[in-house]
């Protein structure tokens, strides 16, 4: 993530600086800082107003969780699983998911700042409502998530499926979509006034808003 288009990377303590957790309990107001968690399992508990920073997760189970007013900064998380979790109005800064799967998984009303997405499985996932800032999804699997009402603004779609995605009254003012499958998604002409889009695509939403295109 070091490339100027990625969002700021994680700032994270060198793996050895990193304690090893072995707890699988979340709690209310519990705090998860500076640490590494291996192959533990938080699936399916719920918690209030947990922060988790300067940590990197690796297989950890998250499905299924319940967490209200999570806070999340500089985190990496590899190869979890956050399957139909809801984490309701999260604020993340400073961090990537990387070949995670987030099937199901919903984060309505979430404020993203510097987050990347990296080979995630991300079908039928809601961000509904929730406001982007400095975002970019690269190779991810899309299909029929709910971004109604989002503010993706500058947000970069980079080879990802967004086949079928929700994005009615989305704000789309510089979002990127350059190589991303757009077939069957719901966006009216107002969504899509500032977004970018490549030459095949430009033929694809003609298509979706009902205009005939003649060579």
């Amino acid at each position: 993530m070091q490339d100027a288009e990625w969002p700021q990377a994680p700032v994270l303590p060198a793996d050895a600086e990193l304690q090893s957790a072995t707890d699988e309990t979340l709690e209310d107001d519990a705090r998860i800082e500076g640490v590494s968690l291996t192959d533990l399992s938080f699936g399916g508990q719920a918690a209030k107003d947990a922060v988790i920073a300067e940590s990197r997760l690796r297989r950890v189970n998250l499905s299924e969780t319940r967490l209200s007013g999570l806070y999340m900064r500089d985190v990496l998380l590899d190869h979890c699983n956050l399957a139909n979790a809801g984490w309701e109005r999260p604020l993340l800064k400073r961090v990537a998911f990387e070949e995670c799967r987030l099937t199901g998984w919903s984060a309505n009303e979430a404020r993203w700042e510097h987050v990347g997405w990296i080979g995630c499985s991300a079908q039928y996932a809601g961000f509904r409502s929730a406001r982007f800032k400095s975002v970019r999804f690269e190779r991810c699997m899309l299909a029929e998530a709910d971004f109604e009402g989002a503010d993706l603004s500058g947000s970069v779609f980079l080879d990802c499926d967004l086949t079928g995605a929700q994005l009615s009254g989305t704000r789309l003012l510089k979002t990127d979509f350059r190589g991303s499958k757009l077939n069957q998604i719901a966006v009216g002409p107002a969504e899509l006034r500032g977004a970018i889009i490549d030459t095949d695509q430009a033929l694809l939403v003609a298509q979706l808003l009902g205009i005939t295109v003649i060579p």
